[in-house]
């Protein structure tokens, strides 16, 4: 597993020890680099991320310095791609797409099977609310692993 991040590791929201965890598990971080573009196989599927290179700027109003973009562009081969950038989701696209949404505004899903009203299968921050990328991925192996034996 690769984690991208569009600033250097102190800047990171993360708590230390759980990025420490992560490296000493095999996770390779990747710092100074932004998301550019999803590339596709033929059959649909994911083939790989490219990524754009970034410097620091100026300091924004969380107190970071804010992340510009450079002309280098990286490119990483993988399978899959778990989008996690900031603590929100677009609620309007969800229910344009048909998702139901719980009164508190995460999307509803059977508990078991982790499906939602329509044909997709949501986790993490999207059905608990905010949380951290550890509990989201420890809840989806245990509902799917849940689902799989029922």
């Amino acid at each position: 597993m690769t984690i991208l991040y569009r600033r250097e590791r102190n800047d990171m929201p993360a708590i230390d020890e759980g990025i420490q965890a992560a490296e000493e598990e095999g996770v390779r971080f990747v710092f100074l680099a932004a998301p550019h573009r999803i590339l596709g196989g033929s059959s649909g599927n994911v083939k790989a991320i490219e990524v754009v290179k970034t410097r620091l700027g100026e300091y924004d109003k969380s107190g970071r310095r804010r992340p510009i973009p450079t002309d280098e562009v990286l490119r990483f081969e993988c399978d899959n791609v778990i989008l996690a950038v900031g603590e929100n989701f677009d609620q309007d696209f969800c229910r344009a797409s048909g998702l139901e949404l719980k009164e508190e505004g995460t999307i509803r899903v059977d508990r078991l099977s982790l499906e939602t009203s329509r044909a997709v299968l949501c986790g993490g921050d999207v059905i608990t609310g905010a949380s951290n990328v550890s509990n989201a991925m420890g809840g989806g192996k245990q509902r799917r692993a849940r689902s799989m034996s029922v």
